[in-house]
C-alpha cells in the first residue's frame, strides 16, 4: 500500500485514470467547461411547472398547494401543488455539502496533505457523524474540494450549481437525506432522537402515553417550521431497517421488567386475543407453570423465555400495527397537509412480507428502497399490485465496478463502465414509469463516497463503512457526463412514457 493512501483531494494514490485531478487548477478549470454543458442541457421551455408537474399531459388538476395523489384510470399519480401530473425523479443527499465523511482517528497515515482545523477549511472537519463514538475525528473531502473549486463563498455557489445541475440532468427534485428544502422539492427524513427507546428494545414504546407526547413534541420541532411550504413532497420518519420491528425485539419485551408498557399490552394481547381470554392458556403455552394459578399480574411479572414461534410472530405483527400507527398518527395530527411515505420499507430486510401490509397500511403512499437489477421482482410487483396503494422509491443505484480508485464492489449492481450503469438507470426508470403504482423514484445518490468508507469507525483498517462510486458526480465534483447522458434522456422521457401505458 502507497503511503499516503489517499491524496489531498481524497483520491488513492497508487492508480491513475482519466480526470484524476492532480492540482487545484484541474477543479477550477472545470467550472466553465460544466457552465456550457448545462446550458446546452436546459429543458425544453414549457414542459415543466415549477414543481415538476408536466404540462403536457392534456390533463391537468386544480392545486391544492401541496404534492397531493390522483388515480386516473389505473395509473396513480403525483401531483403538483399546482396541480399537473408528475412521475418524480429525485436525487438524494443533495446538495449535502458534507454528507460524505471519513474517520480519521487511528490512521491518520492513510490521509495525505489533510488540510488546517482552522481557517477556510474548517468546514470539512467533524467529529463523530454517526453518534457512536464522541473521540472520532473525520474529514469530509467533499467538502474541502468545493472550498477549493469554489472559493470562500463555496456554499453558495455550490448550492446554485447543484441546482443547476439538477433541472440539467432532467430531476424533479431532491430526495432523501438533503441538507434543506429550500425552494426544491424534497423527501425529508424525519427522525425520532430524543424520544426514549425500549429498555430492551430498538423502538420507543408505542403503549406509553409519556412516549406518544415526547414523539408529539420531537416531531413538531422539525416539521412544524415546514407546515405550509409546498415543495415537501412527503414526509418520512426514520429509515430502512432501523424502523422494521424484529422477533428478537419481542423476545427482549416478554423478558422486561412487568412495569413496561409495551410487556403488558403484549402479553394483554396474547391473553385476549391469542388464548381466548384465558391467563392459564397462555402460562401453559409459554411454560410459567410454577407456582400458584395463572393470572395477568403474574404474566406481567413472568421471564417469558420460551414463547412459541408463532405466538411472537403475531405479537410481532401487533407491535409493529401499533408502532407504525402512532408514527403516522402523530405526524397527521401535527401537519395534515402533506403526504407520508413510512420508513422506506426494504424488502430484503424484512422479518416476512407481512412487514409490507404492515408499513403499507399507515402511509398515504408507501415508500421503499429496492436496490435490484429492476424496478419490482415478482414477490415486490405482487406486493405493490395487491395493496392497491402507491408506491414511491426512495434509493436505487448501479456503481461502476473501479477498484482501481479504491471502491469495493456493489455485488451484483456493480457495472463495468458508465455507459452500463446508464443502461441500467433506463431499464430501472423504464420499469417504475411504466408501473401502474409507481409515483417516482429517487437515486443513491448524488456523488460518489470516500475510497477509505464514511464510517461508523476508528482504528487502523482502510475502509470504515461503505465506500462505493454511486455518485452522479465524483469525489473532486466532476460529473460523470456519460452516465449522466443515459440519466437526462430517460429523466426527461419518463412523464411522456407513462403517460402512453394503457
Amino acid at each position: 500500500m502507497n503511503s499516503p493512501y489517499v491524496d489531498q483531494y481524497g483520491q488513492i494514490t497508487s492508480a491513475h485514470w482519466p480526470g484524476k485531478v492532480e492540482s487545484d487548477t484541474d477543479l477550477t478549470g472545470s467550472v466553465i467547461g460544466e457552465s456550457a454543458k448545462l446550458k446546452a442541457w436546459a429543458l425544453p421551455v414549457g414542459a415543466y411547472d415549477s414543481y415538476g408537474g408536466f404540462l403536457h399531459a392534456g390533463w391537468h388538476l386544480a392545486g391544492t398547494g401541496y404534492f397531493r395523489l390522483f388515480r386516473r384510470g389505473k395509473m396513480w399519480w403525483l401531483i403538483s401543488p399546482i396541480g399537473n401530473p408528475c412521475f418524480y425523479r429525485g436525487l438524494d443527499t443533495a446538495p449535502a455539502f458534507r454528507w460524505e465523511t471519513t474517520p480519521i482517528s487511528g490512521r491518520e497515515g492513510l490521509f495525505g496533505n489533510l488540510p488546517s482545523k482552522d481557517g477556510l477549511f474548517a468546514p470539512a472537519w467533524g467529529g463523530d457523524a454517526w453518534g457512536v463514538d464522541p473521540g472520532v475525528t473525520s474529514f469530509a473531502f467533499c467538502t474541502s474540494n468545493l472550498i477549493r473549486k469554489y472559493g470562500p463563498d463555496w456554499q453558495t455557489e455550490f448550492d446554485s450549481i447543484t441546482r443547476q445541475r439538477l433541472i440539467a440532468w432532467g430531476f424533479t427534485g431532491y430526495g432523501k437525506w438533503s441538507d434543506s428544502t429550500g425552494g426544491v422539492p424534497s423527501l425529508p427524513v424525519l427522525n425520532r432522537t430524543g424520544v426514549p427507546l425500549l429498555p430492551n428494545g430498538r423502538h420507543p414504546d408505542p403503549f406509553d402515553p409519556a412516549t406518544q407526547v415526547k414523539l408529539n413534541a420531537v416531531l413538531s420541532a422539525q416539521v412544524l417550521p415546514h407546515l405550509t411550504d409546498p415543495n415537501i413532497v412527503a414526509w418520512t420518519i426514520g429509515n430502512e431497517y432501523d424502523e422494521l420491528v424484529t422477533t428478537d425485539e419481542i423476545r427482549n419485551i416478554l423478558i422486561d421488567r412487568p412495569d413496561v408498557a409495551a410487556k403488558r399490552s403484549l402479553i394483554d394481547y396474547a391473553v385476549g386475543t391469542i388464548y381466548g381470554g384465558s391467563p392459564g392458556r397462555v402460562a401453559n403455552a409459554w411454560n410459567l407453570l410454577n407456582g400458584p394459578p395463572a393470572t395477568r399480574e403474574r404474566l406481567y411479572d413472568s421471564y417469558a423465555d420460551d414463547v412459541p414461534e408463532n405466538d411472537l410472530e403475531t405479537l410481532r405483527r401487533f407491535f409493529a400495527d401499533r408502532y407504525y400507527a402512532l408514527l403516522q398518527q402523530t405526524l397527521k395530527s401535527i401537519d395534515p397537509n402533506h403526504l407520508y411515505a413510512g420508513s422506506w420499507t426494504v424488502p430484503a430486510y424484512w422479518t416476512n412480507a407481512s412487514d409490507w401490509w404492515l408499513a403499507s397500511r399507515y402511509c398515504d403512499v408507501t415508500g421503499i428502497d429496492n436496490y435490484s437489477l429492476n424496478f419490482a421482482d415478482p414477490v415486490v410487483a405482487r406486493l405493490i399490485q395487491a395493496s392497491g396503494k402507491p408506491v414511491l422509491c426512495g434509493e436505487f443505484a448501479f456503481p461502476q465496478s473501479e477498484p482501481e480508485r479504491g471502491y469495493s464492489n456493489f455485488g451484483d449492481l456493480s457495472l463495468k463502465d458508465e455507459t452500463a450503469s446508464g443502461k441500467a438507470y433506463v431499464n430501472y426508470v423504464d420499469g417504475a414509469s411504466e408501473n401502474p403504482s409507481c409515483v417516482g423514484v429517487c437515486w443513491f445518490q448524488y456523488r460518489d463516497q470516500p475510497a477509505t468508507g464514511r464510517g461508523p469507525g476508528s482504528g487502523p483498517e482502510i475502509v470504515y463503512g461503505e465506500n462505493y462510486p454511486f455518485g452522479l458526480v465524483d469525489i473532486a465534483d466532476n460529473p460523470k457526463w456519460t452516465l449522466l447522458g443515459y440519466v437526462r434522456s430517460e429523466n426527461l422521457s419518463a412523464d411522456i412514457k407513462r403517460l402512453t401505458v394503457r
